[in-house]
């Protein structure tokens, strides 16, 4: 059995849904034994999900500062002995805290998963000399990367359904206004989709927060007349992937330029109703034959590990 670490760090779901959608397709493929590390707020809405994962452990990280995550993650790579480190987006830890462990451990082979970063962050740390020295692959999972002159594997986005999967819930077709993102920012759309459903139809609005706990929400897309929500990395492709109409608005990220995704500035309560109003009498639409680009990656991982015992040929 091949031990897995996966660093997954940082807040929201971003991080923690791109993670699980590729570990997916890994575990199915080989024997992995998994330690997935996270510290995002909303951890508890996906630990069902993780639970039906044979092999993937969950182990909830600190977010309070940065010498306690150091502390965390070299504890857990101690105590794991991994033989392979998966990293997402951020090659040196969110913090600086895998650094001190690259050093230590220098013959682990390490994997990055690499999405769009701010430019002025890539050069503080000088990234690409940094992952060209200390990463034997790196997967860009469907935008554009800043490592891209580095011998990267460009995937499509990483999905948490792949399309054979996708169950349509189509009983409740409605627009979903879906909170991601900071409690605040959940709040103020919660706030929009009850304003606007007092000018539309009984249940042609229905609100989905991480309070809800509904993850993943692949079933429930796939059979919305619309969304709409933050333009983060997962929901701005699924939402593509599955053809589903909305209107996606930018939120100001540290460490992702959400406007890249985005086709709509937050809407007025009038633009949300004329936005409802329009995709209300749409007929339900088949689910597309998507590529989901986890699939592509774990082969690619799996490839690169085929020394290690665990992985079938």
């Amino acid at each position: 059995m091949v031990r897995v670490l996966h660093y997954a760090f940082g807040g929201g779901y971003g991080h923690i849904v791109r993670s699980l959608s590729l570990l997916q397709p890994l575990v199915v493929a080989a024997n992995v034994d998994v330690r997935l590390l996270a510290n995002s707020p909303f951890i508890d809405s996906v630990v069902d999900f993780v639970e039906c994962m044979p092999g993937v452990q969950i182990l909830r990280g600190p977010s309070d500062s940065p010498a306690a995550a150091v502390e965390f993650v070299s504890r857990v790579w101690s105590g794991f002995e991994p033989d392979c480190l998966i990293v997402d987006t951020f090659p040196r830890g969110l913090g600086g805290e895998l650094v001190p462990l690259f050093k230590r451990f220098p013959d682990v082979p390490r994997v990055l998963i690499s999405r769009t970063l701010p430019q002025q962050y890539v050069d503080e740390y000088d990234l690409v000399r940094f992952v060209a020295r200390n990463y034997r692959q790196v997967i860009v999972p469907g935008e554009v990367s800043p490592l891209e002159s580095l011998d990267v594997l460009k995937t499509a986005p990483f999905l948490v359904r792949s399309a054979d999967a996708v169950m349509s819930e189509t009983g409740a077709a409605n627009v979903l206004f879906i909170g991601t993102g900071t409690h605040h920012e959940c709040e103020e759309l919660c706030q929009l989709a009850t304003e606007v459903s007092q000018f539309v139809p009984e249940g042609a609005v229905r609100f989905i927060g991480p309070d809800d706990r509904v993850f993943p929400l692949f079933d429930q897309l796939a059979g919305a007349r619309g969304v709409v929500a933050s333009a983060g990395y997962n929901l701005a492709n699924e939402v593509k992937a599955l053809g589903v109409p909305a209107l996606l608005f930018a939120r100001t990220r540290k460490y992702d330029d959400q406007t890249l995704r985005a086709n709509s500035e937050f809407p007025s309560v009038q633009q949300a109703v004329d936005f409802v109003r329009s995709v209300s009498n749409l007929s339900v639409r088949p689910v597309p034959d998507y590529e989901n680009g986890a699939v592509a990656a774990a082969c690619g991982i799996m490839e690169l590990l085929r020394p290690l015992s665990g992985f079938s040929e």
